[in-house]
């Protein structure tokens, strides 16, 4: 499709052109002298003593038949002005045309314009470029220098991250591979640009807090049909500051993992196509870190945060049969080594760095239908009868409108206890209890209570901003209070 830009400049150009032409052709004043309208023939000497024109036989009585000076035509304007008027409307023709008549006219297409429409033209006509390809190779209608050329433009496409990914063009890759045009090298490289990933961090942080910093992956550049798994880990975490100082622990930047995990651990996620009908695995798994505290900054300023991470991908069977233990080696072939960059603002402590939005009637009835809590269990410990219970709760954030950080509270006959914290992170903090629920962010709160638990209790969510600064993706978060009322609660026997 042509974007509106380019369809004003287009609109643009004709009345633009046909201007230059009537300039060219109506010319340019040569001299003074009086001339005929009809064939500009000098009629110095002639009239007013006739009233012919001795060249065309116009008659000269009428007014406007004489004019003063002669004309030449301006050809240096005519020309231009006519190609760019003309070239407009066959563009428009050409749109109009494609519009009425839908995409039967890809089946004429050369492959060289077929490849040209994929590195630059819209998401729309990239897809069907890629699937006109497809069924050429698949009715061995493309010659082996046509395949390679288009299996070649394919990965071009796949690494180049300034373009929109358009998933068919993974599938062709695939398909070429099924055909056995796809060279080892090339299926090499199909994999190692399969997934792309990104850096996360606060972009302001208050001096004297942890600076958190997550790895996840950003976007699967895949076919409909691929099914890969990539594992990704940490190798090395840099930090440089404008200022003389140095960062606390900058030699040794992986004395604490967020969630537990060393340094050295790799994470795994699944590389799927739309089309592979499982979605398990297709939310990345993700690795964060907390750095040591950057009492050290005398002064704020900006932060260079540089991290490298190595990733390898592989079919789905081969990771699952070989374990997730195995660690990730840089002088392996299928090993790809990124360095992910990002600034950060290191601001006074006296300066809040986590916004608190305001509560309003609209945002919080959003926000009481992203939250859901798929059960709260209780379980009456056996040495102690009735006496204490141990209330089990599993909560998740589906696409919040803004960031959660708060404090749970479980509210039984009026009473308050604190159930636990949660966030709608998605980078899990330390204290993180998995849980096998499929929505998202969820997260599994345990506490002790006394007393017997009624079949219904209410959950109360309060804003807790310092749970949002260990988190690298939540600089906005709810600031109203929350009220979950009467949960059902599932006893379980001892």
């Amino acid at each position: 499709m042509i974007s509106l830009k380019i369809l004003i400049w287009l609109f643009a150009t004709i009345p633009a052109g046909l201007l230059l032409i009537w300039i060219g052709w109506r010319g340019r004043r040569i001299n003074r002298v009086p001339a005929c309208r009809q064939c500009w023939f000098n009629l110095t000497g002639v009239w007013p003593a006739s009233t012919v024109c001795p060249e065309c036989g116009v008659g000269l009585k009428q007014r406007g038949r004489v004019v003063t000076g002669q004309r030449r035509r301006v050809w240096w304007l005519i020309v231009p002005g006519g190609l760019g008027a003309s070239m407009a409307c066959l563009v428009i023709a050409g749109a109009v045309f494609l519009t009425l008549w839908g995409q039967g006219v890809y089946q004429y297409k050369p492959v060289s314009m077929l490849l040209w429409e994929g590195r630059n033209g819209s998401p729309e006509y990239s897809k069907a470029a890629a699937n006109e390809l497809a069924e050429r190779m698949s009715a061995r209608k493309l010659t082996n220098e046509e395949s390679h050329a288009v299996v070649q433009a394919a990965l071009v496409l796949q690494g180049n991250l300034e373009r929109v990914w358009v998933e068919e063009w993974g599938t062709l890759i695939d398909q070429a591979a099924l055909f056995g045009v796809l060279s080892d090298e090339q299926k090499l490289r199909y994999r190692k640009q399969a997934g792309v990933l990104e850096l996360v961090v606060r972009p302001r942080v208050r001096k004297g807090d942890a600076l958190p910093v997550g790895v996840r992956l950003k976007e699967r550049r895949v076919g409909a049909h691929t099914d890969l798994s990539m594992a990704f880990q940490v190798t090395g975490i840099k930090v440089s500051s404008n200022t003389e100082s140095p960062v606390d622990g900058s030699a040794n930047l992986f004395a604490q993992s967020s969630h537990g995990r060393i340094p050295t651990d790799v994470s795994t996620t699944r590389l799927n196509g739309s089309a592979t009908g499982n979605v398990w695995g297709r939310d990345a798994d993700v690795l964060a870190y907390c750095l040591p505290q950057l009492r050290s900054i005398d002064e704020p300023g900006m932060l260079s945060i540089s991290v490298e991470c190595l990733s390898s991908t592989s079919d789905l069977s081969a990771r699952m049969q070989g374990g997730l233990s195995r660690q990730l080696i840089p002088s392996d072939p299928s090993t790809r080594l990124d360095t992910l960059t990002a600034l950060v603002e290191i601001v006074d402590a006296d300066r809040e760095s986590v916004e608190l939005v305001p509560e309003t009637a609209s945002l919080k009835e959003q926000m009481l239908k992203c939250i859901t809590v798929t059960r709260v269990r209780t379980l009456v410990d056996p040495d102690k009868g009735d006496e204490i219970s141990l209330i089990d709760a599993t909560i998740a954030c589906a696409e919040p409108t803004v960031g959660v950080a708060v404090s749970v509270h479980i509210r039984i006959n009026g009473t308050e206890m604190v159930l636990g914290d949660f966030t709608s992170s998605g980078f899990p903090g330390a204290g993180y209890q998995p849980s096998n629920s499929a929505l998202p962010n969820a997260r599994r709160l345990f506490s002790w209570v006394k007393g017997e638990v009624p079949d219904r209790v209410d959950l109360v969510l309060r804003p807790k901003p310092m749970l949002a600064t260990d988190a690298p993706d939540l600089m906005r978060i709810y600031g109203g209070e929350l009220v979950l009322e009467g949960i059902e609660v599932s006893k379980l026997l001892p």
